[in-house]
């Protein structure tokens, strides 16, 4: 017997929904259900006009196995600074699976009242309008403050002093901000290439072919040249007692003994050397121990 035509179009878009449904629980990736959270927050709180709601909204992100603040900065399309300071974070690196991150719908700094601080001095020092701070904190019109009072600062961010003291960085990162992933971690791993358990030196962050390389601090460079394994690598040695090595790059622009600044253009990302695809491979050593580069950059 022939189901009715009402009855298959039921049946068509009940089996569509369930199918969207299942679709979104096994092959959304989290940061996609996230934007898209935060793009309905966006909506309703303009669309929403009520005197109890707050204009500064978020949504919470549960932190996965591989997840580092700096590769959700360039996922969710949300400044570091902010992550970091709405979220109170100790320790930029150390971030774990199942941690609670809040995730505002736009960017700013959390920032703490000192003692005599007035809301004019801190919308100047921040360059950060005074009704756009009373807005998004729903200050009374007097704007009065209280001493240890939390403040959000709508697009506000940490200066480059800041941002190294508070992420306990030294370098800055070798490639611009948006326009690398993580791709490979310190520590112990399975080798991509021969498969073998090996000690990865640094950390890999994938790119572009071409994309800029950039000397993370002034130093000195100590080599430029082909290796078997790092391809063509350079080597630089800061005054910090740091050096680092870039590895794999498609291009050199610097040479042995030159002098570089920080942020200098050094070379390019490529494929030299044994790699199985386009990425920088960042070392960073400590009085000639290495150390995890994560401990030490600032990635923005």
């Amino acid at each position: 017997m022939e189901l009715p035509r009402a009855s298959k179009i039921i049946l068509i878009v009940s089996a569509v929904l369930v199918a969207g449904v299942v679709c979104d629980a096994l092959f959304i990736p989290p940061s996609v259900k996230l934007h898209r959270a935060l793009r309905l927050n966006l909506f309703w709180s303009k669309a929403v006009r009520r005197l109890d709601r707050s204009p500064l909204q978020s949504v919470e992100y549960t932190v996965e196995k591989g997840d580092v603040l700096w590769n959700l900065s360039s996922r969710l399309g949300i400044n570091i600074d902010t992550l970091y300071s709405f979220n109170e974070i100790k320790k930029a690196h150390e971030i774990f699976p199942g941690q609670k991150l809040r995730i505002p719908m736009i960017d700013g700094l959390l920032y703490r009242v000192s003692n005599h601080e007035s809301l004019d001095s801190i919308a100047s020092n921040h360059n950060v309008s005074r009704g756009a701070i009373r807005f998004y904190n729903q200050l009374p019109s007097d704007g009065a403050l209280t001493d240890s009072m939390l403040l959000f600062l709508p697009g506000a961010t940490y200066s480059l002093d800041e941002r190294l003291a508070r992420f306990g960085a030294e370098l800055m990162s070798p490639l611009s901000g948006g326009t690398f992933r993580f791709t490979g971690f310190y520590g112990w791993r399975v080798h991509p290439i021969s498969h073998a358990r090996e000690f990865h030196r640094g950390i890999d962050l994938g790119a572009a072919p071409g994309t800029t390389v950039f000397a993370a601090q002034s130093g000195t460079v100590i080599f430029a040249t082909v290796d078997f394994g790092y391809g063509q690598v350079i080597g630089i040695q800061h005054r910090s007692r740091l050096t680092t090595r870039y590895a794999h790059l498609s291009r050199m622009y610097v040479r042995s003994g030159q002098k570089v600044a920080a942020q200098q253009a050094i070379g390019a990302v490529g494929q030299t050397g044994r790699a199985t695809g386009p990425h920088l491979h960042f070392e960073v050593t400590r009085d000639g121990v290495l150390i995890d580069p994560r401990e030490v950059t600032s990635f923005q």
